[in-house]
């Protein structure tokens, strides 16, 4: 039995690239917020959390994982 038969969609190609660039822009962001220097108003582990949150976000935005998978985070 396909996929399509059972219901599932085959996605297009114009949502399979956005995903695949949202799985590598997502860690790529997340570092590149890390690597930022923290204003003195913002703690570490806010730092840290907002590294997280640009993560999830661009995951989310690009659907380069199931939302499921990114709310585990």
């Amino acid at each position: 039995m396909s996929s399509e038969s059972a219901g599932g969609a085959t996605p297009s190609p114009v949502e399979s690239r956005s995903a695949a660039i949202g799985l590598w822009l997502g860690p790529a962001l997340a570092v590149l917020v890390y690597l930022l220097p923290a204003s003195e108003a913002l703690s570490v582990p806010a730092h840290r959390l907002a590294c997280v949150t640009v993560l999830m976000a661009t995951w989310w935005m690009t659907e380069a994982l199931p939302v499921a998978v990114t709310a585990l985070l």
